[in-house]
């Protein structure tokens, strides 16, 4: 009895097999030992039992290290992923890198984005987008290389190289020309369009309030340091 079990499951797999199309299924150990080399496109389902490695991928992605050259869309779920191009979907891992422009979401100890990004960006460690964002971050750290644009930040230290929009929340704020509202214990902005509250407000240009301990405005000719409220319009 449990022969013939046996002999129809195998059967069934062999059915299956037979009718899935090459490249959409991909079994790798570590790159160059899998089913088809780094040079493919793989569609539906990569399990990289070690290091996968592909020029692009669509679907299911579970593995240690999942690597992806091009472009990937679909769910990769694993300890490392790193994506060369755009990545539309969602990375869950310690490690979740993207090289290019994504859209989704990104999850892990360490997230990382090279160009725009849209969605959410949540890691344990530091959450960091090179180019425009537009979102959610929540991590220890987040960081924005470029301009973050109707923005959430929410962490220990909040950093935005260029202009920002939006609301951050956290110990450390800082930003360039800021529109919207800073609320944490260091608030900084080269210019603030908007609200800041804090122990420590700085900014060298206020169109709007200040609220804290400490509040400094360099657009004053006077009485640049004020306790408490200052507000400029």
């Amino acid at each position: 009895m449990n022969k013939r079990i046996l002999s129809l499951v195998m059967f069934m797999v062999f059915c299956v097999a037979a009718t899935v199309r090459a490249e959409q299924v991909q079994v790798a150990l570590i790159n160059p030992v899998q089913l088809y080399p780094e040079d493919r496109v793989i569609n539906v389902f990569r399990l990289d039992l070690i290091v996968g490695v592909n020029a692009g991928m669509s679907g299911l992605d579970l593995g240690i290290v999942n690597v992806t050259k091009d472009k990937f869309d679909g769910l990769a779920i694993g300890i490392v992923h790193d994506v060369g191009g755009n990545m539309n979907g969602w990375q869950i891992g310690a490690g979740s890198i993207a090289g290019g422009d994504s859209m989704g979401i990104q999850n892990g100890l360490i997230v990382s984005n090279g160009g725009s990004f849209s969605g959410w960006q949540g890691s344990g460690l530091v959450s960091y987008n090179g180019g425009t964002f537009s979102g959610v971050q929540t991590s220890i750290a987040n960081i924005i290389g470029g301009e973050g644009k109707d923005a959430f930040d929410l962490g220990a230290v909040n950093y935005t190289v260029g202009n920002f929009r939006g609301l951050e929340l956290g110990v450390y704020n800082r930003a360039a020309d800021t529109e919207g509202l800073q609320l944490g214990g260091f608030n900084s902005a080269q210019s603030m369009n908007g609200v800041q509250i804090g122990a420590i407000n700085v900014t060298d240009s206020l169109s709007g309030l200040q609220i804290g301990l400490i509040n400094y405005n360099g657009k004053r000719e006077s009485y640049k340091f004020l306790p408490i409220v200052s507000a400029s319009f």
